[in-house]
């Protein structure tokens, strides 16, 4: 698949990702402008819309092939419902669903976000 056409899928497949999950306030998440590379670390950046929300925790997930990712992501807050997840790994083409666990107390909302992966 050519490089512009699967970016124009992720950039697709990221507008929707608001509207996944269960709260009436989005989750979204920032990638790079490339979108989430195949096999490699990166950073994203996820911003949380209910007020509510003392710290995220973050996980993904290859359902089809019962399996996470081999990489444990780090969450940095950065204020204003806003945090850097570093450490994130996709190591495999396919349907993956993002885990955006929103957190206060013993309160605990999970996003489930579905992204596609296309292979190079």
């Amino acid at each position: 698949m050519p490089a512009v056409l699967r970016r124009a899928l992720l950039l697709a497949t990221a507008l929707l990702l608001p509207l996944a999950g269960c709260s009436r306030d989005p989750v979204r998440l920032h990638f790079g402008p490339d979108g989430p590379p195949l096999n490699a670390i990166f950073s994203l950046e996820v911003e949380v819309g209910p007020s509510w929300v003392e710290g995220i925790e973050i996980d993904a997930d290859m359902p089809g092939h019962n399996h996470g990712m081999i990489t444990k992501p780090v969450v940095v807050p950065l204020g204003d419902r806003r945090y850097r997840v570093d450490g994130m790994m996709l190591h495999m083409p396919g349907a993956w669903e993002i885990y955006v666990d929103l957190v206060a107390g013993e309160r605990r909302e999970r996003q489930v976000l579905p992204l596609h992966l296309e292979p190079y």
